[in-house]
């Protein structure tokens, strides 16, 4: 895509005379580039634009803090409800505690 660019860089003049084919910093074509890539590439629409990453993780911290909630809200239903609480999630809430704090 550079080379064609490059390429097409010579071929686009704006009114200054000064070779143009598209403004980085908005990352939008000019028309006429446009229009050049479009036959170029021989296609019917060019759309530029920024690209952006894919979604990544979300932060262990966030997880862990919703985690700790759940966990929370469990074993007060559990103890509400006079129920034994499973020693895991004494022991998961335990963990959650000593990494978040």
């Amino acid at each position: 895509m550079k080379d064609l660019i490059t390429e097409l860089d010579s071929k686009v003049k704006d009114s200054n005379n000064t070779t143009t084919i598209f403004d980085t910093r908005k990352y939008v074509l000019l028309d006429d580039a446009k229009e050049l890539l479009k036959q170029a590439l021989s296609i019917g629409s060019v759309s530029v634009c920024a690209i952006k990453p894919p979604l990544g993780l979300t932060p262990r911290r966030f997880t862990d803090e919703k985690r700790l909630n759940e966990v929370q809200g469990a074993l007060v239903r559990y103890y509400d409800a006079n129920k034994a609480i499973p020693l895991d999630w004494i022991i998961e809430y335990n963990e959650l505690v000593e990494r978040l704090h």
